[in-house]
């Protein structure tokens, strides 16, 4: 999973609001509290960049005043590892306002209300290809916004020392989710994704998150969005986007549409052949 720390706020995303009013919106109706930007609608969701910054801005006033932080508690939950040179190219950023009590807020909620579960696929499942046993469900229904997973435990690495080889910018950050929770590694990536990662920055760290960004219902599927680089990926791109060969993944056909552009730029570079006479 790729995530680049300069672009991370730059698209709309609805924000966790967690007040006295968490018994609104159980029929998993619209929650205004949630702090929607009024420049973009909310048909750019679909496409939209699947990682993003939380800061206390996102958050309704009085929610992160009444986060009492202890400190020898903090440093149990900051479960991310970071390598030497992402560490490094975190110094440039500072600490997110508010990430200590955002974290505790997560994490509360998660232990207090879990809504995951791991599940194996129905056999009928039409995604393609599926190579995939199992994925991670939703055993309640969860509100747009809401966090879904917390703790995330995942390592942080840049780009290269991932394995990647496509030339990145060097604010690009890798989220190796190896050596992560199961229920991190069991999610499935969507071109439709009904939740997204979200993350604080904290003493050169990144503590990472999941929530909804649209309302779900009981025993749905939860999905996160492909990286923004999909289109350069040398494999069928493995989505759960219900598989039809006249209606491929959105992020497969601009892969597609990639190779093609690519061959056709090749060819044309291509000196010719032709036979002397």
């Amino acid at each position: 999973m790729i995530v680049d720390v300069t672009m991370a706020r730059k698209r709309y995303l609805p924000t966790p609001s967690y007040d006295n009013g968490d018994s609104d919106d159980q029929e998993g109706g619209k929650n205004d509290r949630f702090n929607h930007s009024v420049t973009e609608s909310p048909s750019d969701i679909t496409n939209m960049y699947g990682t993003h910054l939380l800061t206390k801005d996102d958050f309704t006033e009085q929610v992160l005043k009444n986060i009492a932080v202890d400190n020898d508690i903090l440093k149990t939950l900051c479960v991310t590892r970071v390598s030497h040179r992402i560490r490094r190219l975190l110094r440039h950023f500072g600490n997110t306002a508010g990430a200590e009590e955002i974290i505790f807020l997560a994490n509360q909620k998660c232990r207090e209300n879990p809504c995951t579960q791991i599940l194996p696929l129905p056999k009928f499942s039409a995604s393609f290809p599926n190579t995939f046993k199992q994925g991670l469900f939703a055993t309640r229904a969860i509100r747009e916004g809401e966090f879904v997973l917390a703790p995330v435990p995942v390592l942080l690495t840049s780009p290269e020392e991932c394995g990647r080889d496509t030339a990145y910018d060097k604010y690009d950050i890798c989220i190796d989710v190896n050596n992560s929770s199961d229920e991190m590694k069991a999610i499935r990536r969507n071109c439709l994704p009904n939740c997204a990662v979200r993350y604080v920055i904290l003493h050169q760290r990144m503590e990472v998150f999941i929530t909804a960004q649209s309302n779900i219902q009981a025993h749905e599927e939860l999905t996160i969005a492909h990286d923004y680089d999909s289109n350069m990926s040398h494999k069928i791109i493995k989505c759960a986007h219900p598989y039809d060969p006249n209606d491929l993944c959105l992020h497969e056909k601009e892969r597609q549409a990639t190779i093609r552009k690519c061959v056709a730029v090749a060819s044309k570079n291509e000196p010719s052949t032709s036979s002397s006479a």
